[in-house]
């Protein structure tokens, strides 16, 4: 969008510029500005130019302008200026010319001059953009609304369309979310693209560098896969933050493509995103190193009383009441430092919980204790299931984000708020010890799930100790099956029939190996004692 001849001509500095004909077009915008000081000037002008001369071409060929008015091009100007320098007066029939088609014409002060002129109208293109885009301050504390951030980038969006009439799009990197200034830009790009085309186009196309400080670029469609579809363009900005992309910024040309002054427009929304993504970035940081911080403080030896954890919290502003669940990472190659891989391990996050607060700590190099905010659930056993089924994605993500490292992971399933977070941590901390002795094929260990393995202080280098007098039957390769059959006989409540079904063998073989089972590892059924030392063997000892 230009601006009106009318807004220019309502400000202070034009207030001695005289209009002289074609009033009824004053609404017309214009998009750059053209000079006529050559008789064939109007060759090379396009619609929508307001028009400046200083007479000169005029009072040369005084049929210049008449062939101007001939030419089409006439009537798709938006005004003409010019200064009574060379010539004295307008003639009639030129005035009658600008009424007729309705096309300001405006007589300039002789003392004004061009390039002072130019930069009073793009000064007031600037503060007009800008007073349109005022779409309001981030809250310091927004981080603990997850929703915030994204209703400012949508309100940015919808003023560059009010401002542009050109439709947007934003396309968050770590969240992989998508936001529209309106239902306009899907319904106006005829192909079916993927969100990555608008900036990593997979078909044939065009690229022109419009700004190589933003790397704002126009890219125009050139496939030939339809002969239906019309050549298109549009435009795209990445969102940097540093030396990382945020987001990327697209706005659509189907119709026909931005003027001089919706650069204005765009480079001021980019600036604004780019600022929303730095305060998210800020904010992020100083949260975490926040939440870190606390953790730490609350998980030493010498555990803080109440007074001082609430304390600590008020200087590092935390509401340790709101209610958290706690999950554990814990990266096992000593070859990979995870602490060093905040920033991927934040963005996986986003792109897990986009719609949930979260918050980690590094407890050392290579654990980390997330928190995730608890919701308000009626049903608590469906509650945990999604935790637990959101973890599994964000673990896959992790995986894919970081490949070199090898990571664990552990959740206890009940929220619980800041204050009671060591002992959150003990319970995940615990279940990450038991997880692989008791569950080696499952990814993530719930706490709940060891049962009351979770109250039993082992040492796992004891293991092998307790069940010394088992150890020869049970690494004899020959007896794999014999011990399969076992454990799952003590899992099905000791039924022969139910273990034959889960096994897919006869109920004699199942017969048979229990009882050679209960010879060679001298099991006496009827001693609750030893058949528990059994179960704890087979549990301990992975079978």
């Amino acid at each position: 969008m230009g601006i009106r001849i009318s807004d220019i001509l309502e400000h202070d500095y034009f207030h001695e510029f005289k209009v002289i004909a074609g009033h009824g077009g004053l609404d017309r915008q214009f998009q750059g500005f053209a000079f006529m000081d050559a008789p064939d000037s109007f060759k090379w002008m396009r619609r929508r130019e307001f028009v400046i001369t200083s007479g000169y071409a005029l009072s040369q060929e005084i049929d210049t302008l008449e062939k101007y008015m001939n030419n089409p091009r006439f009537r798709e100007m938006a005004a003409m200026a010019l200064k009574l320098r060379y010539i004295k007066e307008v003639p009639q029939k030129y005035v009658d010319y600008f009424n007729q088609y309705q096309i300001p014409l405006i007589i300039i002060p002789d003392s004004v001059a061009w390039m002072e002129m130019m930069n009073q109208v793009q000064v007031l293109v600037m503060n007009r953009n800008i007073q349109k885009f005022r779409v309001g301050a981030l809250d310091s504390n927004f981080f603990s609304e997850a929703a915030y951030p994204s209703r400012k980038i949508e309100r940015i969006l919808r003023a560059t369309e009010t401002e542009m009439k050109f439709p947007a799009f934003l396309y968050d990197v770590s969240t992989q979310k998508e936001y529209y200034s309106s239902a306009r830009f899907k319904k106006e790009y005829p192909y079916p693209f993927r969100a990555e085309d608008f900036w990593q186009p997979s078909f044939s196309f065009s690229k022109q560098l419009m700004c190589p400080t933003l790397q704002m670029a126009r890219y125009r469609f050139s496939d030939t896969i339809d002969e239906h579809l019309i050549p298109f363009s549009w435009i795209t900005v990445p969102i940097n933050v540093g030396e990382s992309t945020k987001a990327y910024f697209v706005l659509m040309e189907s119709r026909e493509q931005i003027d001089y002054y919706d650069e204005f427009t765009i480079r001021i929304a980019v600036l604004l995103l780019q600022a929303v993504y730095e305060q998210i970035t800020a904010t992020q940081s100083i949260s975490d190193q926040g939440f870190e911080s606390f953790v730490n403080y609350a998980i030493q030896k010498n555990t803080p009383g109440r007074s001082e954890l609430l304390q600590q919290a008020g200087a590092l502003n935390i509401k340790v009441q709101k209610k958290y669940y706690y999950a554990m990472i814990r990266q096992t190659d000593p070859a990979v430092n995870f602490a060093g891989y905040r920033e991927e391990l934040r963005n996986t996050l986003r792109k897990s919980y986009a719609e949930q607060e979260f918050h980690f700590a590094f407890l050392d190099d290579n654990q980390c204790l997330l928190m995730l905010a608890a919701k308000e659930e009626k049903d608590q056993k469906n509650a945990v299931a999604k935790i637990c089924k959101d973890l599994m994605r964000f673990s896959t993500q992790l995986e894919m984000e970081i490949p070199t490292g090898h990571f664990s992971y552990s959740l206890f399933e009940e929220s619980a708020p800041l204050l009671e977070v060591k002992r959150c941590l003990e319970r995940c901390q615990r279940a990450m010890e038991l997880g692989p002795m008791l569950y080696p094929g499952e990814k993530i260990w719930c706490y709940q799930k060891m049962g009351a393995f979770a109250w039993l202080n082992i040492p796992s280098d004891e293991v092998e100790s307790m069940f010394r007098e088992y150890l020869p039957v049970l690494r004899d390769e020959k007896n794999a099956e014999m011990i399969r059959t076992l454990k799952i006989y003590l899992e099905s409540s000791m039924n022969y029939s139910l273990t034959a079904e889960k096994m897919y063998v006869h109920i004699n073989t199942v017969r048979k190996r229990i009882d050679r089972a209960e010879q060679m590892l001298n099991i006496d059924w009827d001693d609750y004692m030893a058949r528990m030392k059994i179960e704890l063997m087979l549990h301990l000892m992975r079978f």
